[in-house]
């Protein structure tokens, strides 16, 4: 499913004047970016989880920002992720709303530069009905309590290796005992490895792998 999107911009009330505006050449906006990602859960039951969070201010100057809106909403939200066509959508609503807040400071003094803050959010929510790979899940564990042995052939072709690196394995998740370096050990066609016994009483009662389920002939 897409990501939907939501936006809200606003003018920030000042209760002081921005600090160092003596040091401004021109008219600027500061953007302030809130965005959010969220992840919504539909299965069991609703649910938002939390992805990412990002909170930045970015210092544009108004001249800049109204001849490059584009590259300029780009830049403020390229730490996102959010998709082009959102981009898109959103600069005409962005530069309309700027495009109101600048009439504004043709009633100050012209010579005195101003910084006026915007703030702009942003939420993102992905959606993810996972009830498909639930409902596969337990359909695929009941398949366990009736399970269809490996045939013997295929049983006896397992390969015989020697356990060298421990870090990549170092149990047999049947029995779940350690192995140990240079013990002989069965190798299944998936890679995973167990002891010989543990693995061949197994695959006398079920064809598919412990850990992973790949399906031995049957």
């Amino acid at each position: 499913m897409e990501t939907l999107y939501q936006y809200s911009i606003c003018q920030e009330e000042q209760n002081h004047a921005f600090p160092n505006t003596q040091l401004l050449s021109c008219d600027c906006f500061i953007f302030n970016l809130h965005f959010t990602h969220q992840l919504q859960l539909y299965y069991p039951q609703d649910l938002f989880i939390p992805l990412n969070s990002i909170q930045e201010s970015f210092f544009v100057p108004c001249n800049v920002f109204f001849t490059h809106t584009h590259d300029t909403i780009n830049t403020i939200l390229s730490g996102t992720g959010v998709s082009l066509d959102f981009i898109q959508a959103l600069v005409p609503q962005v530069y309309s709303f700027a495009l109101e807040i600048a009439t504004e400071f043709e009633n100050g003094d012209p010579d005195e530069p101003k910084a006026v803050p915007l703030n702009l959010g942003v939420v993102a929510v992905t959606p993810y009905d996972d009830h498909d790979q639930i409902e596969r899940a337990i359909w695929e564990s009941g398949q366990v309590f009736n399970p269809v042995p490996a045939t013997r052939s295929s049983i006896a072709a397992l390969k015989k290796v020697k356990v060298e690196n421990l870090s990549v394995v170092n149990e047999c998740s049947i029995c779940l005992e350690e192995f140990s370096t240079g013990l002989e050990v069965i190798r299944m066609p998936c890679s995973h490895v167990y002891h010989k016994d543990c693995i061949v009483e197994w695959l006398k009662r079920s064809h598919l792998c412990p850990l992973c389920r790949f399906s031995m002939p049957t």
